[in-house]
């Protein structure tokens, strides 16, 4: 059973990777539990030393459970954005308070795991800023109704499985927008440009056009308003 570790962290590839991120390369190390002993020296556990990447890889190792990643306000991994967990076979737990410990989580691969069913993918549901999840290779993916259970799950999921969820819902009128949205869409509404108002000439045409009693006592009102008009011009 390999733990992680001071010596395993120190050792592993750090980097840059192409999207600008800072990566550590925790793959293919054997690795079954990420909780590891405390430092003495900086009275933490060892996996907050790894605050200071944005992106988490552990594929290939051979872990059963996302799980370790510390809470607390001075030991959480406040930076990481992307998980990495491919071909980790008996993986098929995901840490509870995984939102709490990893605030700006944005994508996570669990390419062939071992996801069975929705539930084990709770976790997620709280995690606010998810965007990207990869499920393929889990018994999870081979479900009839597999695509609509994720969605149901996170709604604001925007690509699975590496390809872009549809839109299915476009909010026009958010509850949420904040006082300043909703002065904008007031000014903008208020700006656009109006209807041009009909000369008395077209008026009096349509007049003469009109179908019902109603249609001519809206004309005749619209008539008064431009004879109105022209007396407290002259």
């Amino acid at each position: 059973m390999v733990r992680l570790s001071l010596e395993l962290i120190t050792g592993a590839p750090q980097f840059v990777n192409p999207l600008q991120e800072r990566e550590i390369d925790l793959h293919n190390t054997d690795l079954s539990l990420i909780e590891g002993t405390h430092i003495s020296s900086i009275k933490a556990p060892v996996v907050s030393l790894l605050r200071n990447f944005d992106t988490l890889n552990l594929s290939r190792n051979s872990l059963s459970r996302l799980e370790g990643f510390p809470i607390a306000k001075d030991t959480k991994l406040v930076r990481i954005k992307t998980i990495h967990c491919h071909s980790n076979n008996d993986l098929n737990f995901i840490q509870p308070t995984i939102a709490e410990a990893l605030p700006l989580l944005h994508t996570v691969s669990f390419y062939c795991c071992n996801f069975t069913s929705i539930a084990q993918l709770t976790p997620l549901a709280k995690v606010p800023g998810l965007r990207s999840l990869s499920l393929m290779g889990n018994p999870i993916s081979e479900g009839d109704n597999y695509r609509n259970s994720i969605r149901d799950l996170l709604p604001d999921l925007v690509y699975l499985d590496h390809c872009r969820l549809p839109q299915t819902q476009v909010k026009t009128d958010s509850p949420k927008k904040t006082k300043r949205e909703r002065e904008n869409s007031t000014s903008r509404a208020s700006k656009a440009p109006k209807a041009p108002i009909p000369s008395k000439e077209e008026l009096i045409e349509k007049l003469s056009q009109a179908k019902d009693l109603d249609e001519v006592n809206k004309i005749e009102k619209m008539l008064k308003k431009h004879y109105s008009s022209s007396k407290n011009d002259v």
